[in-house]
């Protein structure tokens, strides 16, 4: 099987959000044994792209009442970190859009505006992205 490639969005200033996120100190961020776990998650989607939706994996979910919105977590942690992520259809790519801690249950709402304008952004046209270095 083919794998699938996962990439970080890069904004129009050359960050990588994503990645930055991970790199931050973890009373902002994520902690390094998140970071560890959060990679291993990515390595499932490397290998088995939206398929681990098909099996009902807790690794890669769908949004509800979102269009090609997913979301990938860890539960039970510190930080309860969660990225959001599109595919991008005919590449066999994962794109990880943007990322926060879910500390409150409104978390959600606030942060989708912006990983709904990304999505568009990759959807739409040529994006800048770079792959995700394990």
């Amino acid at each position: 099987m083919i794998p699938w490639a996962v990439r970080y969005f890069r904004d129009e200033r050359g960050r990588l959000p994503v990645a930055d996120f991970f790199e931050l100190p973890s009373v902002i961020g994520i902690t390094k044994v998140e970071r560890v776990k959060f990679y291993a998650r990515l390595e499932l989607v490397r290998e088995q792209g939206l398929g681990l939706i098909a099996r009902s994996s807790s690794v890669l979910e769908p949004l509800r009442g979102e269009t090609n919105v997913y979301s990938i977590r860890l539960h039970g942690t510190t930080n309860n970190p969660r990225v959001l992520a599109c595919a991008v259809s005919g590449r066999r790519c994962i794109v990880l859009l943007h990322a926060f801690k879910e500390l409150r249950p409104r978390a959600y709402r606030r942060e989708l505006p912006l990983a709904r304008s990304r999505r568009d952004r990759v959807v739409a046209g040529p994006v800048a992205w770079v792959d995700v270095a394990f």
